[in-house]
């Protein structure tokens, strides 16, 4: 990211950034496609959702399962 980014956007970087180096996309879906690919994105997301329906499907059998799902 940070040779992507500083690199297409030099004049920009320097003006706002004032020298600092830019190197997290300061996303998590974004960072994880970055560094780790679409493959791992699409896993990460894949895990998350089945996660998420998991929790729905139990949330009658425990509430724990509220405040451990926000």
């Amino acid at each position: 990211f940070n040779i992507v980014f500083m690199g297409r956007y030099p004049q920009e970087a320097k003006k706002y950034f004032h020298g600092l180096i830019v190197d997290k996309a300061h996303n998590e879906y974004l960072q994880i496609a970055l560094t780790t690919g679409i493959p791992s994105l699409i896993l990460y997301l894949s895990l998350i959702t089945f996660i998420i329906i998991n929790a729905f499907k139990n949330i009658n059998k425990n509430i724990l399962i509220i405040p451990l799902l926000c």
